[in-house]
């Protein structure tokens, strides 16, 4: 099927999202290093979202929304999943397909936005990606989400929450590594999934880990994550008021069958 020129097709916001995105995966990005030293500390949310798909995509049909270099939809293709990889960036989907080659896995990317989808009702068991739902409508991804989904099929999603004190200063002090139109998640947004998914879970990440940071000149920052990180997990389920607070969160919506 042909796709639609997105310089054509797509409304200013989601224009300033593609060219946002084709510069980070033509070029070396600014603010690569900075990212890297990020998941130094993150990663723990980034395993967990990773194995709770592999424990189950054998054999499935596995859509990545935003699929970006295409990393995580290799992985799930070499697992023996059947996988489609859809990005806003032409640049991000030339690398899928260049990284799909050289790998010899078999997985298929497209370019398309993530708020119109150019694909079957009922066609994927799973939908997955990482911090892609706060760059868009959750009204329209949701809705694209949940219609594209088999019944009983599940969505998981790993994104960033909007409230926690110490990142807001963080994202204020580095405009150019998101873009303008980007909106880390609230509570209401979790709530609104569930208008559209039969059910919805969520588990929460960092809440203290985020001053592990400070140590990273003293190379002991993974080491103090990982404390941080299971005193977080303690707090959120003993003081749940403390959740809205929360760095990330793992969304977990599954489609009635």
């Amino acid at each position: 099927m042909k796709e639609i020129p997105p310089e054509i097709s797509l409304e200013a916001r989601k224009l300033r999202e593609k060219e946002f995105h084709d510069a980070v995966y033509s070029a070396e990005p600014q603010g690569s290093k900075l990212r890297r030293i990020i998941y130094s500390v993150t990663g723990s949310a980034d395993e967990e979202f990773m194995r709770s798909i592999l424990n189950v995509c054998r054999g499935k049909r596995v859509l990545e929304y935003g699929c970006g270099s295409g990393a995580r939809a290799l992985t799930f293709a070499a697992a023996g999943a059947r996988v489609t990889g859809i990005d806003i960036s032409e640049e991000a989907v030339r690398l899928s397909r260049e990284h799909a080659a050289q790998k010899n896995v078999d997985a298929g990317f497209r370019t398309m936005d993530a708020e119109d989808l150019d694909l079957p009702d009922n066609s994927f068991d799973i939908v997955c990606g990482t911090g892609i739902l706060h760059h868009l409508d959750l009204g329209r991804a949701y809705s694209e989400i949940a219609r594209v989904l088999r019944p009983g099929g599940i969505a998981f999603f790993l994104e960033p929450m909007a409230l926690h004190p110490l990142v807001r200063i963080f994202r204020g002090m580095t405009p150019a590594i998101r873009t303008a139109d980007e909106h880390p998640l609230t509570v209401r947004d979790l709530d609104a999934a569930r208008e559209t998914f039969g059910a919805v879970s969520y588990r929460y990440y960092f809440l203290t880990t985020p001053l592990s940071l400070v140590l990273f000149p003293l190379g002991l920052h993974k080491w103090t994550a990982g404390a941080l990180d299971r005193i977080d997990i303690r707090l959120f389920s003993k003081l749940p008021g403390l959740r809205k607070y929360a760095w990330y969160v793992f969304l977990n919506l599954a489609k009635n069958r």
